[in-house]
């Protein structure tokens, strides 16, 4: 079993956005069997499964205590693929349980606040010798800054070549409790988001 945590200690990053996408396009392998784990008070991920027609992915809320239980019961119920959904703060259960992952995915905006708030996590990753990768996620379409900094990300840290970028597709379809590969399958913001998983997935071998 795969299990991707998604954390970042700053809010706005579009960590939910990211992983309900991430799961959804995962459902599509008929050899999937696919989880989400909602860690988040804020219970994004599972507004988005309250509205959701598909009885796929599984989506849970979490207590930080229970993770690994969680994580052990989905794996003999022959789960394939969990993806985990943090909340933004710092907390010592959060660095302990970066250890469950076998890849930690740091979505981050082309800012320096949200850049410097993301290396906390890849810090503790790192200590306890996780594979993580920096995400760029919700970049603007009209400027050239997420570039610039994903060249800069490379010289410090394992970063997604793909980046992600801001697009309607992706709030429509949250509040339809789809996901982008579902709403929108020829868009820009679906083949932006099959490259990041055909990465994330490469990565994570």
């Amino acid at each position: 079993m795969k299990v991707f945590i998604v954390s970042s200690q700053k809010g706005g990053t579009g960590k939910s956005t990211l992983t309900v996408n991430l799961a959804a396009l995962e459902c599509q392998n008929k050899h999937s069997k696919v989880a989400v784990l909602d860690l988040d008070p804020q219970g994004s991920s599972i507004f988005w499964k309250s509205v959701r027609q598909s009885p796929e992915p599984k989506v849970l809320t979490v207590e930080p205590d229970s993770l690994l239980m969680t994580l052990s019961e989905l794996e003999d119920d022959g789960y394939t693929h969990v993806w985990v959904d943090f909340p933004p703060v710092q907390k010592k259960w959060v660095r302990k349980s970066l250890q469950y992952a076998d890849l930690v995915i740091i979505p981050t905006r082309a800012s320096p606040f949200d850049l410097h708030s993301g290396s906390l996590t890849l810090d503790w990753a790192k200590e306890i010798g996780n594979k993580v990768v920096w995400v760029i996620n919700g970049a603007s379409v009209t400027s050239k800054t997420a570039e610039m900094v994903l060249h800069t990300l490379k010289k410090e840290a394992p970063v997604c070549n793909t980046i992600i970028h801001e697009r309607n597709d992706f709030v429509l379809s949250i509040g339809l409790g789809l996901g982008v590969i579902e709403y929108a399958p020829k868009s820009k913001a679906a083949s932006e988001l099959k490259q990041l998983h055909q990465e994330i997935q490469r990565l994570s071998k």
